[in-house]
């Protein structure tokens, strides 16, 4: 995606960018494609989608994040966080009571609101 200035110039920034597949199976493939056409594949298991497309990032170091709110769908369950690592692997965090991300972040960290915001810092 190519980002534009305030006044609507190209400003030269170019952002990975990531989606959602979905094979047919339980499965969610999450695919981050880069400027140069590069693409890292995660498979994740259940069908990440919900009632809506859930919040994901492409992480500077190659890698993305991804908020489910509801996987289980169900309105009281706790949200998940997938840290998917440039290698492959992936690390997925209950995310108690922290129901509803206000933002992921490129440099790999995320803003929740549980009554104030709290920003939380990955490993």
């Amino acid at each position: 995606m190519a980002w534009v200035t305030p006044t609507g110039e190209p400003s030269g920034v170019v952002l990975a960018g990531v989606h959602l597949e979905y094979p047919g199976d339980e499965s969610t493939v999450v695919v981050r494609t880069d400027p140069d056409g590069s693409e890292q594949r995660w498979n994740v298991l259940g069908r990440l989608a919900g009632r809506d497309m859930p919040p994901v990032v492409a992480t500077a170091d190659g890698g993305a994040l991804l908020w489910m709110y509801d996987p289980y769908l169900t309105p009281d369950g706790p949200a998940v966080l997938y840290d998917l690592r440039p290698d492959g692997s992936g690390d997925t965090f209950l995310m108690g009571t922290y129901q509803y991300s206000v933002a992921l972040h490129a440099s790999r960290f995320i803003v929740v609101l549980d009554g104030a915001y709290i920003r939380l810092a990955l490993p």
